[in-house]
């Protein structure tokens, strides 16, 4: 009966640990909306948003993913920027851009943004940081969870195809290999994987393309050594190292307390 209760207290941490950085993060998605043009000319890309609470609500998102926006909208003005189900203008609420670490912060001001968890709906949630940026700095070994929303997992509806669902996908016990100025490196491990919504077989689905995870939210896992606030934002997702198989991240430390950006890193 012990043994029972403990496993059962192991898999609520568990369910938990996965879930964490989906509290902070909703689907992007951009382009030529299927409600718009239909499913044949729809054209849709995604990605995800870190909401973070400093100075006020802030999205935070990767340069490259406004720079594909921009570049979509100038081929066609019918093309339209969605954080989740609400359409926003990225460069009215733009607070800063940095090609050098891949991040851009948007101003998220007035914006009510609901996620859906099951049956459950529930505005999207900032993230609130106790210390910024995180002290200590990364270091190899530390150990993440990251979550977002691939690309590989978006479906329609069954019923109405023009109806967009996003699956999220979170990974735990990411370890990290590498770590410089303004971003770091950390291998994926398959076993530490999961598909938090969606169907059987999406976690090698999404392990095969991580398009749809920039933007993601990395936090460190520091439970183990003790310490009073185990768990904070330390990176968000810009890349893949297909060769190898680590996931990019840019430094939160990259972003003010007032959610502008350093401007003198060098990657």
């Amino acid at each position: 009966m012990a043994d029972s209760s403990r496993l059962s207290r192991m898999n609520a941490i568990a369910h938990e640990l996965f879930h964490l950085p989906l509290t902070f993060c909703a689907p992007v998605i951009f382009g030529l909306h299927p409600r718009e043009v239909g499913l044949v000319a729809a054209r849709v890309h995604t990605a995800t948003a870190t909401y973070i609470d400093l100075a006020g609500p802030k999205g935070v998102i990767n340069w490259h993913v406004l720079e594909a926006y921009r570049r979509e909208l100038a081929a066609d003005q019918r093309v339209r920027f969605q954080l989740l189900d609400v359409t926003l203008n990225p460069y009215e609420r733009l607070v800063a851009v940095n090609e050098t670490t891949d991040l851009a912060v948007l101003d998220l001001s007035g914006l009510t943004v609901e996620l859906e968890r099951g049956v459950n709906i529930r505005p999207l949630l900032a993230y609130n940081p106790l210390i910024w940026p995180p002290d200590p700095a990364v270091a190899v070994g530390d150990v993440l969870t990251v979550g977002g929303y691939p690309e590989s997992l978006r479906t329609g509806d069954e019923t109405d195809p023009e109806v967009i669902h996003h699956a999220s996908f979170s990974y735990a016990g990411l370890v990290v290999s590498d770590v410089y100025e303004d971003r770091f490196y950390a291998k994926v491990s398959v076993d530490r994987v999961s598909v938090t919504e969606g169907r059987e077989g999406d976690a090698q689905a999404a392990l095969a393309n991580f398009s749809g995870l920039s933007g993601s939210p990395a936090f460190r896992d520091r439970g183990a050594l003790g310490v009073l606030n185990p768990f904070s934002l330390v990176g968000i997702v810009y890349g893949w190292d297909h060769l190898g198989k680590r996931l990019q991240f840019s430094s939160v430390a990259n972003i003010k307390r007032d959610g502008t950006l350093w401007m003198n890193t060098k990657r």
